[in-house]
Protein backbone atom coordinates (compact mmCIF):
# COMPACT_ATOMS: atom_id res chain seq x y z
CA UNK A 1 0.00 0.00 0.00
CA UNK A 2 1.44 3.45 -0.96
CA UNK A 3 2.51 5.70 1.89
CA UNK A 4 -0.08 8.37 0.97
CA UNK A 5 -2.95 5.88 1.23
CA UNK A 6 -1.58 4.62 4.54
CA UNK A 7 -1.51 8.15 5.94
CA UNK A 8 -5.11 8.76 4.83
CA UNK A 9 -6.14 5.43 6.35
CA UNK A 10 -4.43 6.40 9.62
CA UNK A 11 -6.23 9.77 9.74
CA UNK A 12 -9.57 8.07 9.07
CA UNK A 13 -8.88 5.52 11.79
CA UNK A 14 -8.08 8.27 14.31
CA UNK A 15 -11.32 10.11 13.49
CA UNK A 16 -13.36 6.93 13.85
CA UNK A 17 -11.62 6.11 17.12
CA UNK A 18 -12.41 9.51 18.59
CA UNK A 19 -15.95 9.65 17.29
CA UNK A 20 -17.19 6.13 17.96
CA UNK A 21 -18.94 5.59 21.34
CA UNK A 22 -17.41 2.13 21.69
CA UNK A 23 -14.00 3.53 20.94
CA UNK A 24 -14.54 6.28 23.48
CA UNK A 25 -15.32 3.56 26.04
CA UNK A 26 -12.10 1.83 25.06
CA UNK A 27 -10.21 5.09 25.45
CA UNK A 28 -11.68 5.56 28.91
CA UNK A 29 -10.60 2.02 29.83
CA UNK A 30 -7.10 2.78 28.60
CA UNK A 31 -6.95 5.89 30.81
CA UNK A 32 -8.15 3.95 33.87
CA UNK A 33 -5.67 1.11 33.31
CA UNK A 34 -2.87 3.60 32.66
CA UNK A 35 -3.63 5.24 36.01
CA UNK A 36 -3.53 1.85 37.76
CA UNK A 37 -0.29 1.02 35.96
CA UNK A 38 1.37 4.23 37.16
CA UNK A 39 0.11 3.68 40.70
CA UNK A 40 1.51 0.14 40.79
CA UNK A 41 4.87 0.92 39.19
CA UNK A 42 5.54 4.45 40.34
CA UNK A 43 8.17 3.26 42.83
CA UNK A 44 9.84 1.03 40.23
CA UNK A 45 9.93 3.84 37.68
CA UNK A 46 11.45 6.18 40.27
CA UNK A 47 14.13 3.57 41.03
CA UNK A 48 14.88 3.23 37.33
CA UNK A 49 15.42 6.96 37.00
CA UNK A 50 17.72 6.87 40.01
CA UNK A 51 19.79 4.11 38.40
CA UNK A 52 20.01 6.11 35.17
CA UNK A 53 21.27 9.13 37.07
CA UNK A 54 23.82 7.36 39.28
CA UNK A 55 25.09 4.44 37.15
CA UNK A 56 27.04 5.41 34.01
CA UNK A 57 26.34 2.00 32.44
CA UNK A 58 22.65 2.87 32.18
CA UNK A 59 22.74 6.60 31.47
CA UNK A 60 21.17 5.78 28.09
CA UNK A 61 18.02 4.57 29.87
CA UNK A 62 16.25 7.88 29.30
CA UNK A 63 16.28 7.29 25.54
CA UNK A 64 14.96 3.72 25.55
CA UNK A 65 11.24 4.61 26.11
CA UNK A 66 11.56 7.42 23.54
CA UNK A 67 12.89 4.98 20.94
CA UNK A 68 10.04 2.56 21.68
CA UNK A 69 7.43 5.30 21.22
CA UNK A 70 9.18 6.48 18.06
CA UNK A 71 9.07 2.94 16.65
CA UNK A 72 5.33 2.67 17.40
CA UNK A 73 4.78 5.96 15.59
CA UNK A 74 6.99 4.77 12.73
CA UNK A 75 4.79 1.66 12.32
CA UNK A 76 1.48 3.43 13.05
CA UNK A 77 0.00 2.71 9.64
CA UNK A 78 0.56 -1.02 10.14
CA UNK A 79 -1.40 -0.92 13.41
CA UNK A 80 -4.33 0.71 11.60
CA UNK A 81 -4.77 -2.38 9.43
CA UNK A 82 -5.24 -4.59 12.50
CA UNK A 83 -8.74 -5.28 13.77
CA UNK A 84 -8.87 -4.39 17.45
CA UNK A 85 -10.31 -7.41 19.23
CA UNK A 86 -9.79 -7.27 23.02
CA UNK A 87 -9.07 -10.63 24.60
CA UNK A 88 -9.60 -11.72 28.19
CA UNK A 89 -6.46 -13.84 27.83
CA UNK A 90 -4.59 -10.67 28.67
CA UNK A 91 -5.60 -11.36 32.26
CA UNK A 92 -3.23 -14.35 32.21
CA UNK A 93 -0.33 -11.94 31.63
CA UNK A 94 -1.60 -9.75 34.43
CA UNK A 95 -1.77 -12.81 36.69
CA UNK A 96 1.88 -13.55 35.93
CA UNK A 97 2.63 -9.90 36.66
CA UNK A 98 0.98 -10.20 40.07
CA UNK A 99 2.95 -13.35 40.83
CA UNK A 100 6.24 -11.66 39.93
CA UNK A 101 5.37 -8.68 42.12
CA UNK A 102 4.56 -10.94 45.07
CA UNK A 103 7.81 -12.85 44.56
CA UNK A 104 9.76 -9.59 44.48
CA UNK A 105 8.11 -8.35 47.67
CA UNK A 106 8.48 -11.62 49.57
CA UNK A 107 12.12 -12.25 48.66
CA UNK A 108 13.13 -8.56 48.48
CA UNK A 109 14.21 -8.94 44.86
CA UNK A 110 13.31 -5.67 43.16
CA UNK A 111 14.56 -6.86 39.77
CA UNK A 112 11.49 -9.06 39.28
CA UNK A 113 9.24 -6.16 40.20
CA UNK A 114 10.80 -4.06 37.45
CA UNK A 115 10.79 -6.82 34.82
CA UNK A 116 7.12 -7.51 35.55
CA UNK A 117 6.46 -4.05 34.10
CA UNK A 118 7.09 -5.45 30.62
CA UNK A 119 4.81 -8.45 31.22
CA UNK A 120 2.13 -6.06 32.43
CA UNK A 121 2.42 -3.98 29.23
CA UNK A 122 2.06 -7.14 27.13
CA UNK A 123 -1.02 -8.15 29.13
CA UNK A 124 -2.62 -4.72 28.69
CA UNK A 125 -1.95 -4.87 24.94
CA UNK A 126 -3.76 -8.23 24.65
CA UNK A 127 -6.55 -7.18 27.01
CA UNK A 128 -7.30 -3.94 25.16
CA UNK A 129 -6.39 -4.71 21.56
CA UNK A 130 -5.87 -8.45 21.07
CA UNK A 131 -3.13 -10.88 20.15
CA UNK A 132 -2.47 -9.47 16.70
CA UNK A 133 -1.69 -6.10 18.23
CA UNK A 134 0.84 -7.72 20.57
CA UNK A 135 2.41 -9.78 17.76
CA UNK A 136 3.03 -6.59 15.82
CA UNK A 137 4.06 -4.37 18.71
CA UNK A 138 6.18 -6.75 20.79
CA UNK A 139 9.53 -5.23 19.63
CA UNK A 140 8.63 -1.94 21.34
CA UNK A 141 7.93 -3.77 24.61
CA UNK A 142 10.98 -6.03 24.36
CA UNK A 143 13.24 -3.04 23.66
CA UNK A 144 12.25 -1.56 27.02
CA UNK A 145 14.17 -4.40 28.67
CA UNK A 146 17.38 -2.52 27.83
CA UNK A 147 16.44 0.29 30.23
CA UNK A 148 16.41 -2.09 33.22
CA UNK A 149 19.73 -2.43 35.09
CA UNK A 150 21.12 -5.94 35.31
CA UNK A 151 21.16 -7.67 38.71
CA UNK A 152 24.37 -6.95 40.63
CA UNK A 153 25.50 -10.58 40.46
CA UNK A 154 25.04 -10.80 36.69
CA UNK A 155 26.70 -7.41 36.17
CA UNK A 156 29.67 -8.63 38.20
CA UNK A 157 29.87 -11.85 36.16
CA UNK A 158 30.11 -9.75 33.00
CA UNK A 159 32.33 -7.01 34.41
CA UNK A 160 35.16 -9.14 35.83
CA UNK A 161 36.00 -11.00 32.58
CA UNK A 162 35.86 -7.69 30.72
CA UNK A 163 38.28 -6.20 33.27
CA UNK A 164 40.67 -9.10 32.71
CA UNK A 165 40.39 -8.72 28.94
CA UNK A 166 41.07 -4.98 29.18
CA UNK A 167 44.08 -5.55 31.44
CA UNK A 168 45.62 -8.09 29.07
CA UNK A 169 44.94 -5.95 26.02
CA UNK A 170 46.49 -2.89 27.68
CA UNK A 171 49.53 -4.91 28.71
CA UNK A 172 49.96 -6.25 25.18
CA UNK A 173 49.78 -2.74 23.68
CA UNK A 174 52.34 -1.41 26.18
CA UNK A 175 54.67 -4.32 25.48
CA UNK A 176 54.26 -3.80 21.74
CA UNK A 177 55.46 -0.19 21.96
CA UNK A 178 58.47 -1.27 24.00
CA UNK A 179 57.44 -0.63 27.62
CA UNK A 180 58.14 -3.32 30.25
CA UNK A 181 54.58 -4.07 31.35
CA UNK A 182 53.37 -7.06 33.36
CA UNK A 183 49.74 -7.95 34.14
CA UNK A 184 49.00 -9.05 37.70
CA UNK A 185 45.29 -9.58 38.20
CA UNK A 186 43.63 -6.33 37.15
CA UNK A 187 46.80 -4.28 37.66
CA UNK A 188 49.34 -3.41 34.97
CA UNK A 189 52.79 -3.10 36.53
CA UNK A 190 55.30 -0.87 34.79
CA UNK A 191 58.89 -0.17 35.73
CA UNK A 192 58.01 2.85 37.84
CA UNK A 193 54.24 2.72 38.31
CA UNK A 194 51.18 0.52 38.69
CA UNK A 195 47.99 1.09 36.70
CA UNK A 196 44.79 -0.41 38.07
CA UNK A 197 41.98 -1.35 35.67
CA UNK A 198 38.93 -0.52 37.76
CA UNK A 199 35.42 -1.84 37.15
CA UNK A 200 34.36 1.38 35.43
CA UNK A 201 37.02 0.72 32.77
CA UNK A 202 35.81 -2.80 32.01
CA UNK A 203 33.89 -1.70 28.92
CA UNK A 204 30.50 -2.88 30.18
CA UNK A 205 29.07 0.61 29.74
CA UNK A 206 30.03 0.75 26.06
CA UNK A 207 28.90 -2.83 25.53
CA UNK A 208 25.42 -2.09 26.88
CA UNK A 209 25.18 1.15 24.91
CA UNK A 210 26.27 -0.39 21.61
CA UNK A 211 23.87 -3.29 22.09
CA UNK A 212 20.99 -0.84 22.65
CA UNK A 213 22.04 1.24 19.64
CA UNK A 214 22.31 -1.85 17.42
CA UNK A 215 18.87 -3.05 18.51
CA UNK A 216 17.39 0.38 17.74
CA UNK A 217 18.92 0.41 14.27
CA UNK A 218 17.61 -3.11 13.60
CA UNK A 219 14.09 -2.08 14.69
CA UNK A 220 13.95 0.84 12.25
CA UNK A 221 15.59 -0.99 9.37
CA UNK A 222 13.36 -2.21 6.60
CA UNK A 223 13.62 -5.85 5.60
CA UNK A 224 15.02 -6.31 2.12
CA UNK A 225 13.49 -9.22 0.25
Amino acid sequence: MPSTEKKELFITWVRQTVGSPSRRGLSASVCVLAGCFLWLYWGSLANLVQHWETEPEYSHGYFIPLVSFAWLWYRRTDFVEIDISPSWLGLAFLGVTGGMCLFAEFFYYAYFQTVSLLVCLAGLAVLLAGWRFLLLGWPAIAFLFLMIPLPARLAGMLSHPLQTMTTRASTYVLQTIGLPAVAEGNIVTLKSAEIGIVEACSGLRMLVFFFAASAAVAMFSKRVS
